[in-house]
């Protein structure tokens, strides 16, 4: 009887034993599997809202564990239950700043749009002045010192323009150099956005437009061509460091690709013309001298004319 009643004890005992390890697992298991899906979570946030909401799921989760804080301090090794929700915490607090901190650059780039768009309308009231008083056959002293005035302003214009722009794009590449790797749809949202928010693609084809207009309605001398140039080098090599980047970000986008490839063509478009200007002059500067030469548009078309002659 004794013998009985001790199997009967040792059975319950050990049925105890598995059932508490049983459900000691399916603890662990569980608050793993939460607390994976909030990382999930933080990495995948498209808002501050969305951070916040995390945070207080994570407080929630933390409240509901706190009794079993000892079995998960040994599950979780080498961290522990503190450590744990210290580093989620501090994730999801570094995601609320990028959020933070893309709401203050979208104010910013929304402030440069505005600025953009009235320089924008201020350069073509400029641009077809300038063209009225070439238009006149005649052109009197005060008509010269207006088309100077014009010019110089809209060469500031161009200037300050291009400027705004850069500055739109230099804060988009600021972001892809903190984001080294292949961007979630959430990194990519967030381009999105900054890029809608300052217009950007139409601000650039508009300022390239503009700089090429400008040489078409101005006598550039070789210190306007060689700002010019300057110009066109800084903004190309910037572009060349987005454009690709911005390609991969709208890979499903086709108007979007369409104008990124539009930019590509306008900015090479905007170099030959420099070039072309810059070639002319010297063409013109030989004219001048009453020195015979083939047209040329090149270094090796020169050298080539000069030794036709």
């Amino acid at each position: 009887m004794r013998t009985k009643l001790f199997l009967i004890v040792f059975f319950a005992i050990a049925f105890g034993v598995t059932l508490r390890a049983q459900s000691d697992y399916e603890k662990t298991q569980n608050f793993k599997a939460r607390y994976q899906q909030l990382e999930t979570a933080i990495k995948n946030a498209t808002s501050l809202d969305e951070c916040n909401t995390i945070s207080e799921n994570i407080a929630k989760l933390k409240s509901e564990f706190l009794a079993d804080k000892g079995l998960l301090d040994n599950s979780l090794y080498p961290e522990n239950f503190e450590s744990s929700f210290s580093k989620i915490e501090r994730a999801v607090e570094i995601r609320k700043g990028d959020f933070t901190q893309i709401t203050e650059l979208t104010t910013e780039v929304g402030t440069l749009k505005d600025k953009i768009s009235t320089i924008s309308q201020e350069n073509q009231g400029l641009i077809a002045q300038i063209r009225t008083l070439q238009i006149r056959s005649a052109k009197d002293a005060q008509t010269i010192a207006s088309l100077q005035k014009l010019v110089a302003q809209l060469k500031a214009n161009i200037q300050q323009r291009d400027e705004l722009v850069r500055g739109i794009v230099d804060s988009l590449l600021a972001q892809f150099v903190q984001l080294p790797g292949g961007l979630n749809e959430a990194e990519k949202q967030n381009i999105y956005t900054k890029v809608d928010a300052g217009n950007l693609f139409y601000n650039i084809e508009r300022t390239i437009a503009d700089n090429v207009q400008f040489m078409k309605v101005t006598q550039m001398t070789p210190d306007d061509l060689g700002e010019m140039k300057k110009q066109y080098k800084d903004f190309n090599k910037v572009w060349r460091q987005i454009g690709p980047k911005l390609a991969e970000v709208y890979l499903n986008r086709k108007d979007k690709t369409a104008q990124i490839a539009n930019i590509d063509a306008m900015f090479a478009d905007w170099n030959i013309r420099v070039n072309d200007e810059m070639w002319g002059q010297v063409n013109k500067l030989f004219r001048e001298k009453k020195i015979a030469m083939l047209q040329f548009k090149s270094g090796d078309q020169f050298v080539n004319s000069v030794s036709g002659r």
